[in-house]
């Protein structure tokens, strides 16, 4: 008997290089036994019209692991909409909540970063799943993170690094570059919200997420709508959107799970190196 870990990653065409060496990087480190059971890591590519060399070139990448691993993508472009596996609504729903966001955010980020309000529908067949950025490279194993019990959290994820040392500053440090280059002076989160960010600043850049309490609390139905009515003025979409409307249900990782670089030799980020679990944060 064995333990299926579902991988999910997000990309283009511009990150298909940086994609393929976090995926190696994982499952170099990855281990393939769980207490005697086999484990096998599904990894699903979510893309946006992927180059079929692209695509060649990462399974030939990830060939020397598929003993125990497997890569299938799955791709969320609107010209997919005959051929993806993906239904129909998820990838309408997807779309729908980028083109919310301000022009800031929608230069900055693809599409591909709105996937991950939409993980339970994407992946209707698994109570739990693991997804991470591009830019991400493990120096350790990730099924650990696995088997973290989630309980009544809706992810698992480890804070950001932020300076700030009051609401006021962390606000101006984060809208700064948008509102210069973009001049988005009449869009702004109440200031409850931006107190709700600033307090439980989360780096969904690393996320076991339960997906089964994300159905029976219908998450994805409040995500959306928060991207409809907040989608104007938050920077980090995403992030911030997960952030509003689960942050009552966070289970916080150490940052073993997702460490900037500066952070290694800080013992009060992580106290130990060697036991740097998972990723490294690399942009």
């Amino acid at each position: 008997m064995s333990i299926t870990i579902p991988i999910v990653i997000a990309f283009d065409n511009n990150y298909a290089i940086p994609a393929g060496v976090s995926l190696y990087s994982m499952l170099a480190c990855a281990k393939t036994e769980n207490h005697n059971k086999k484990l096998f890591y599904k990894i699903y590519c979510l893309v946006d019209n992927l180059s079929l060399e692209n695509q060649h070139q990462l399974k030939e990448t990830l060939t020397p692991f598929s003993a125990f691993a497997s890569v299938d993508f799955m791709d969320i472009s609107e010209s997919s909409h005959s051929t993806s596996s993906i239904e129909l609504s998820v990838i309408d729903k997807i779309h729908e909540a980028f083109l919310q966001l301000n022009t800031y955010a929608k230069m900055r980020f693809s599409k591909m970063i709105m996937c991950r309000l939409f993980l339970a529908s994407l992946f209707p067949q698994y109570d739990k799943i693991i997804m991470f950025d591009a830019d991400t490279l493990f120096l350790n194993d990730v099924s650990e993170s696995f088997f973290i019990p989630l309980d009544n959290y809706y992810f698992g994820a480890a804070k950001d690094f932020s300076s700030p040392k009051s609401l006021k500053h962390f606000q101006i440090e984060r809208e700064r570059e948008p509102r210069q280059k973009f001049s988005l002076h009449e869009h702004y989160l109440k200031e409850k919200d931006m107190k709700i960010i600033y307090e439980n600043h989360y780096n969904v850049g690393f996320l076991i997420a339960n997906l089964k309490l994300w159905r029976a609390d219908n998450l994805e139905e409040q995500l959306l709508k928060l991207a409809h009515k907040k989608g104007q003025c938050v920077f980090c979409p995403e992030q911030d959107i997960l952030t509003l409307a689960c942050y009552q249900k966070v289970l916080i990782l150490p940052y073993l799970y997702n460490a900037h670089p500066f952070m290694l030799n800080q013992k009060r980020f992580i106290p130990n190196k060697k036991k740097l679990s998972c990723c490294i944060f690399i942009l």
